[in-house]
């Protein structure tokens, strides 16, 4: 029975420590729903995380938005190096600087017959606005007045009315829709040509090489990361994406998933009330 005395005591201790941890653990989940006795809520009704979750899901939000998932650190991850080198990799490895085709390259990216019928006529209307702005004729009178006055002989014919009537069909004829075709045949003959040529060698006529493809994409990611992610973060609205999605979610599926990432450390609370509980009937045994 005297042993009895000395092992009740720190028994019964961490048996009160294990169960009031117990209790307040669960405390935190449940009840899901608050209780009511002849129109009065119970007390601790519901749960502490229930009857905040609210504010709780507020609260992950702000930190998720503005601790950990900043401007500058999606801006860091964008130009990190890791991903420049993964998108150099992808443009050297896309066969872009190879012998293949613009062609070829299409089809490969899934783009089936490559249409360049709006290039064409885009570049065939930025020519001949273009030509039209240049005032060609009198680009060529001036040229026919220099010849003239280079050659004595000449000077002395009286040249200019013709000049003039050069000058004005010329223009005309720049005006013309006649000349917008002419344009627009020989854009597709070289378009047609470059759709056919080895894309490594129209891009190193342009400086455009491979070795050179990890500058050009470095600041191709620098140039994103200073323009893009700003608009980008106001657009998403992380931190009122993570609260709406906290506050739609079930709380058992909410409950569940803190539990998964929790479950050690509050069951490391519920063992340590019992260890606390046993040292307190320890040292009342010699009180």
């Amino acid at each position: 029975m005297e042993y009895l005395h000395y092992i009740a005591g720190p028994l019964i201790g961490a048996v009160i420590g294990y169960f009031t941890n117990y209790i307040a653990v669960k405390m935190l989940f449940h009840p899901h729903e608050e209780k009511r006795v002849f129109g009065k809520r119970l007390p601790f009704t519901p749960g502490v995380i229930p009857k905040n979750k609210p504010r709780l899901a507020h609260a992950i939000g702000e930190a998720v938005a503005n601790v950990l998932l900043t401007k500058q650190d999606i801006a860091g991850l964008i130009t990190d190096s890791a991903t420049q080198k993964a998108g150099t990799a992808l443009v050297a490895g896309s066969g872009l600087f190879g012998e293949g085709s613009l062609e070829d390259f299409a089809r490969r990216m899934g783009a089936g017959e490559l249409n360049t019928e709006h290039l064409e006529r885009f570049l065939t209307d930025k020519v001949w606005d273009s030509l039209k702005t240049m005032d060609i004729g009198a680009l060529v009178e001036q040229k026919a007045q220099e010849i003239i006055q280079s050659k004595p002989m000449l000077a002395l014919l009286p040249v200019d009315s013709i000049l003039r009537s050069i000058t004005a069909k010329v223009n005309e004829y720049v005006e013309s829709e006649d000349c917008r075709e002419k344009i627009a045949g020989a854009i597709h003959e070289k378009v047609e040509e470059l759709k056919k040529a080895p894309t490594g060698e129209t891009l190193a006529s342009l400086g455009l090489t491979e070795t050179a493809a990890e500058g050009y994409v470095a600041d191709i990611l620098q140039k994103v990361a200073n323009t893009c992610v700003e608009p980008l973060l106001g657009y998403l609205n992380i931190s009122k994406m993570i609260e709406d999605k906290i506050n739609d979610m079930d709380i058992q599926m909410f409950e569940d998933l803190v539990m998964s990432v929790m479950k050690t450390e509050l069951n490391a609370i519920v063992n340590l009330g019992f260890f606390i509980g046993l040292i307190i009937g320890v040292v009342n045994i010699f009180i």
